[in-house]
C-alpha cells in the first residue's frame, strides 16, 4: 500500500506496514491522509464501484423509550457524495454530488426542500459510519490537531467543520472532534456538542464510538458503533444507539442509482 504525500517526513516514523506513525503532531491533512491510509488494508476505496450498507439500529432515549429501525445504503466508492439510502414505507433519498432528491412510494418528492433535506439526512446518516473516508467529502474543513485521548487511547484529536446546510439537523452543523490512535491511525470515535445557540432546545450532544470493524474487500469500514448521548459537560445522558453494519462491494456501477429522475432526463436531452 503506497504512503500518501507527507509534507514533513522529518515528523514520521515509517514502520514496516507503509502506515506512519506520527512523531510530532501532524497537519490535519496528513492526518487525514494517514487514516485513510490505515483503512485502505489491502484495496483502494476509488476502486470499488458500490458499497451496499445494509443497517440495523437499536435506540433507548435517556426516558427509556426503545426503538429498532433498518435501512439499506449505496455509496459510490470513488465519490462517496454519491449515495442512495432506501428506507421504509416506500421512501428513498438519493444525492449527487450536493443535490439531493427524494422518492416516495415510487413518485419523486417535489417541494422545494426535499433537495437539501435529502442530501442532509443522508450526510447525517451515513457521516459516521464511512469514516475516515467522510471526512474528504465536499462541504467538510479540517481544522486544528492537538494530542488527547480517547476511552484511555492516546489519540489525535482532529477538528472538522461543516458548511451550512451539510446536515439536515442544523445542531449538527457545530465543530465536530473527530478521535485518531496515535499508534495505528484508526478512527476511534467522533462527538460534538450543539452550537449555544440551539442549547435552549437541544439539551445534549453526540459520542460515537467504533466498537468494531470490518474488511471489505480490504477497505476497513465500522462494523458496530456506540452512540451516547452527552450533556454540556461531555458526560452521558443514558440515550443509546448501537448501530450495526454489514458492508459489501456491489457493482457494476450505477450511476442512475444517484442522479435524479428529473437531472437524467435533462441530461439525456443534452441540456447538461
Amino acid at each position: 500500500m503506497p504512503l500518501r504525500s507527507i509534507t514533513s517526513l522529518a515528523a514520521v516514523v515509517l514502520i514496516a506496514t507503509g502506515s506512519a506513525v506520527f512523531a510530532a503532531t501532524p497537519t490535519p491533512t496528513d492526518l487525514v491522509a494517514a487514516a485513510v491510509d490505515a483503512a485502505e488494508t489491502e484495496s483502494s476505496m476509488d476502486l470499488h464501484n458500490m458499497i451496499r450498507l445494509a443497517v440495523q439500529q437499536e435506540e433507548t432515549t435517556s426516558d427509556g423509550n426503545s426503538e429498532a429501525t433498518e435501512f439499506t445504503a449505496l455509496v459510490h466508492g470513488s465519490r462517496i457524495e454519491n449515495a442512495r439510502v432506501v428506507l421504509s414505507h416506500g421512501v428513498s433519498l438519493a444525492m449527487s454530488g450536493i443535490t439531493g432528491w427524494a422518492m416516495i412510494r415510487g413518485e419523486l418528492d417535489s417541494r422545494p426542500q426535499t433537495p437539501r433535506m435529502a442530501a442532509g439526512t443522508i450526510r447525517q446518516m451515513l457521516f459516521p459510519l464511512v469514516m475516515p473516508f467522510s471526512l474528504q467529502m465536499e462541504g467538510v474543513t479540517l481544522g486544528g490537531v492537538v494530542e488527547g485521548s480517547f476511552d484511555r487511547t492516546p489519540a489525535w484529536v482532529l477538528e472538522v467543520t461543516y458548511e451550512s446546510g451539510f446536515f439536515a439537523a442544523p445542531s449538527m452543523v457545530a465543530p465536530w472532534l473527530i478521535f485518531i490512535s496515535k499508534e495505528d491511525n484508526r478512527v476511534l470515535g467522533a462527538q460534538y456538542l450543539p452550537p449555544p445557540e440551539f442549547r435552549s432546545v437541544i439539551d445534549e450532544g453526540i459520542r460515537y464510538r467504533v466498537l468494531s470493524r470490518q474488511d471489505v474487500d480490504g477497505i476497513d469500514l465500522p462494523a458496530q458503533i456506540l452512540m451516547e448521548g452527552i450533556d454540556f459537560n461531555g458526560v452521558e445522558n443514558g440515550h443509546v444507539r448501537i448501530t450495526k453494519i454489514t458492508a459489501e462491494t456491489v457493482g457494476p456501477l450505477d450511476l442512475s442509482l444517484f442522479i435524479s429522475p428529473a437531472a437524467a432526463e435533462q441530461l439525456d436531452e443534452g441540456v447538461f
